[in-house]
């Protein structure tokens, strides 16, 4: 395995990295936006009492995988456009 093979992620290993990094946004924010909040209860694998464990690593709400699944395919594409999400001056 090379080198930049063993810092790959799986896609259900990225989605877990994405939710934690979520949780410690809404923490260093005092857990005060109601958007986060939702967001958060959307998106956690752990709401299911061993779900995790099982492999399996659904969502708070079942249709926020499948839109994962299609940011993931988007970045594989080689999508979205840089320029779309630049910052306008």
């Amino acid at each position: 395995m090379a080198e930049t093979d063993s810092k790959r992620l799986t896609e259900a290993q990225a989605y877990l990295a994405m939710f934690l990094f979520l949780d410690a946004y809404w923490d260093r924010g005092k857990r005060q936006s109601i958007d986060i909040a939702g967001l958060l209860g959307d998106l956690n694998p752990f709401i299911w009492r061993g779900a995790a464990k099982s492999g399996n690593l659904p969502t708070g709400d079942p249709a926020m995988w499948p839109d994962w699944e299609e940011a993931v395919s988007r970045v594989r594409r080689g999508e979205p456009d840089p320029e779309r999400y630049r910052l306008k001056r």
